[in-house]
C-alpha cells in the first residue's frame, strides 16, 4: 500500500498542477500589476506631489517609476495592439528604466547627487541586446537571464541606497527587505533560465517560477511604493518638527532681543552703563601711554557686562548712536582730568561703530568737546574697523578727512581680520593699526602668527604708522613683541580694563 500510495500522490500533484498552469492566464496578474501600479502613481501624483514641500527629492522621479511599469505591465498583456516582438522589446526596456528611476527617485530623497550615468549606460545595452533578440523567439532563454541580471543589479542598487540612509525606521528596514526578496527572486529565475528549466514563452506558455515571479513582482512594487511613501511622511514629519522647532527657537531669540531693547533704553536713561579704561603701554619704557575706553553695562540683575554681549543689539536697534555719543563725551570728559590732575600728554582712544562715523553729525558732536578740551586734539584717538571702509571707501575717505584736519588721530582696529587691503593702509589718513588678539594669542610659538605679526609691524612702520599688539597675557608674547619692534601693547599682562578711579591710582603707580 506504501508503494502505490508513493507511486499515485506525484501524479496527482503533478495533474493538479498541470490542470492550474493550463487554467491560469498570466495576463490576469500582469492587468492587476497595472491596475495597482497606476493607484500608486494617482497616489504620489495627486496626493504626495501636490501636499508635500517640493524640498523632499524623489517623488516625481518615484511617480515616473510607476508609470513607466504600469505602460509595461499593460504592453506585456497585450498582444492586439503592436506585434508581439515589438512588445516585448518595449515592455522591457520601460521595466528597466521605471526600475532605474525607482533608484534615482532613491537617490534624490537621500541628498545625492544622481550619479546614474554608468546604470544608464549598461541599461542601454541590454535594451539593444533585448532588440537583437526579440527578433528570436529562440533567444528567449538569452533574454531573460539579460533580464533578470539588470534586475538583480538595479535591486541590489536600491538595496544599498536604503541601507546607507541615516535614518533607520520602520519604513527603511521594510523597503530594504522588499528589495533584497526582490533581487533573490530575480537570482532565483536568473539561475533557472541559465540552467534551462526556465525555457518556455511567457504569455503562450507558463510555468510556476514564472507565476511565483510575477506575483512578487507585483506585489513587491506595490510594498515599495508604500514603503517609499512611509519614509516620505516620516521625512515631512522630522521636517515639520525641526521647523516647529526652528520657529519656537527662533520666536525666542526675538523676544530676548527685544527684552535687551527695552532694557539698553532703560540703561541710558537711568545712567547704568559706565566707563572703564585699558592701559596701552610702550613695549620698550614699559610706561603707560594711553588708555582705550570701553562701555561696560552694570545691569541690575545680570551684572556687570561686557561689549560682546550688548553692542550687537545696539548696532542692529539703532541704539548705538546715542550710546556711541555718550561714550565719547564721557571719554573727552576723563580725559581732560587725566590732562589736568594725573598724566598730562596721555592719550585717549575710543571705538566708533559704523553707523556712528557714517552720521552726519559725528563731526559737530567732536567740535564742541574739543573747543572746550584741556588736551590737544592729537591725544584723542577713534579706532575704526575695517568695514567702515570697505563698505564705501570714497566716503569713508572724505570723513577720516574732516576728521584730521580737527587734529585727531585715526587708527583701524581688529587690524588682519576683516579684507585688508594694503591700498587702504596707503590712501587713507591713519595714523596707526591695531593687531587682533587672535593673532597674538598663540605667539611665539604658533609660525605661521609670528609670520603675519612681523608682516604686519613691518609694512606698518614703512608706511610710518604705530603698531599696537592688544591680547597680551603673557611675558613671552611680550617679549617677542619687543623683538619684532612692534610698539604698544595693552592686555591682561599689565591690567585689565578698570574704572577711572583704580585707573587714576594704576597711572600714578606706572609714573613712580
Amino acid at each position: 500500500m506504501s508503494t502505490t500510495y508513493h507511486a499515485i500522490c506525484p501524479r496527482l500533484v503533478s495533474t493538479a498542477k498541470n490542470q492550474f498552469m493550463q487554467g491560469f492566464d498570466p495576463r490576469s496578474f500582469l492587468i492587476i500589476t497595472g491596475l495597482l501600479g497606476t493607484l500608486c502613481l494617482v497616489i504620489l501624483v495627486v496626493v504626495i506631489r501636490n501636499s508635500f514641500p517640493k524640498s523632499i527629492g524623489g517623488i516625481s522621479e518615484w511617480s515616473w517609476a510607476c508609470g513607466l511599469m504600469v505602460a509595461a505591465a499593460f504592453l506585456f498583456s497585450s498582444t492586439d495592439i503592436l506585434p508581439l516582438g515589438v512588445a516585448r522589446l518595449i515592455a522591457n526596456i520601460l521595466l528597466l528604466f521605471g526600475l532605474l528611476m525607482m533608484y534615482i527617485g532613491l537617490r534624490q530623497f537621500a541628498g545625492l547627487a544622481p550619479k546614474h550615468r554608468g546604470l544608464l549606460y549598461f541599461l542601454l545595452l541590454i535594451s539593444v541586446l533585448f532588440g537583437w533578440y526579440s527578433l528570436a523567439d529562440n533567444n528567449y532563454r538569452i533574454r531573460v537571464i539579460l533580464a533578470m541580471f539588470a534586475h538583480m543589479l538595479l535591486f541590489l542598487s536600491c538595496a544599498s541606497l536604503v541601507y546607507r540612509m541615516d535614518h533607520k525606521g520602520f519604513p527603511e528596514r521594510f523597503t530594504l527587505a522588499v528589495f533584497l526578496l526582490l533581487s533573490v527572486a530575480s537570482l532565483v529565475r536568473l539561475n533557472a533560465a541559465a540552467s534551462h528549466y526556465d525555457n518556455l514563452q511567457f504569455i503562450d506558455s507558463t510555468s510556476p517560477l514564472q507565476v511565483a515571479y510575477v506575483v512578487t513582482i507585483t506585489f513587491s512594487m506595490i510594498a515599495l511604493t508604500v514603503g517609499f511613501m512611509l519614509m516620505v511622511s516620516r521625512r515631512l514629519r522630522d521636517t515639520l518638527g525641526h521647523l516647529a522647532a526652528s520657529s519656537a527657537f527662533a520666536k525666542q531669540r526675538y523676544d530676548a532681543r527685544m527684552e535687551l531693547e527695552r532694557d539698553l533704553k532703560a540703561a541710558v536713561a537711568s545712567n547704568q552703563l559706565v566707563m572703564h579704561y585699558q592701559p596701552r603701554v610702550d613695549v620698550k619704557t614699559g610706561m603707560v601711554v594711553g588708555v582705550e575706553a570701553l562701555v561696560r553695562w552694570n545691569h541690575p540683575t545680570k551684572g556687570l557686562l561686557g561689549p560682546s554681549q550688548f553692542i550687537q543689539t545696539c548696532e542692529e536697534s539703532g541704539m548705538i548712536l546715542p550710546i556711541g555719543e555718550w561714550t565719547l563725551r564721557q571719554a573727552v570728559s576723563v580725559l581732560n582730568r587725566l590732562q589736568a590732575e594725573a598724566r598730562p600728554g596721555i592719550q585717549m582712544s575710543v571705538n566708533v561703530s559704523a553707523k556712528q562715523f557714517n552720521c552726519a553729525s559725528l563731526a559737530s558732536q567732536l567740535e564742541p568737546l574739543l573747543k572746550d578740551a584741556l588736551f590737544k586734539p592729537q591725544q584723542l584717538e577713534l579706532e575704526l574697523t575695517e568695514s567702515v571702509v570697505i563698505d564705501d571707501p570714497a566716503r569713508a575717505e572724505a570723513i577720516m578727512g574732516q576728521l584730521k584736519n580737527m587734529g585727531i588721530r585715526l587708527s583701524l582696529d581688529d587690524f588682519g581680520t576683516g579684507y585688508s587691503s594694503l591700498s587702504y593702509l596707503k590712501r587713507l589718513p591713519i595714523d596707526g593699526v591695531k593687531i587682533d588678539r587672535s593673532f597674538v594669542m598663540d605667539l611665539p610659538e604658533d609660525p605661521g602668527d609670528a609670520a603675519i605679526t612681523r608682516a604686519i609691524i613691518a609694512m606698518a612702520h614703512a608706511l610710518e604708522l604705530q603698531v599696537v599688539a592688544e591680547g597680551v597675557e603673557r611675558t613671552e608674547q611680550l617679549a617677542f613683541l619687543r623683538d619684532i619692534g612692534c610698539d604698544e601693547y595693552q592686555g591682561h599682562l599689565f591690567a585689565k580694563a578698570l574704572p577711572e578711579q583704580e585707573l587714576l591710582a594704576l597711572l600714578a603707580a606706572n609714573h613712580q
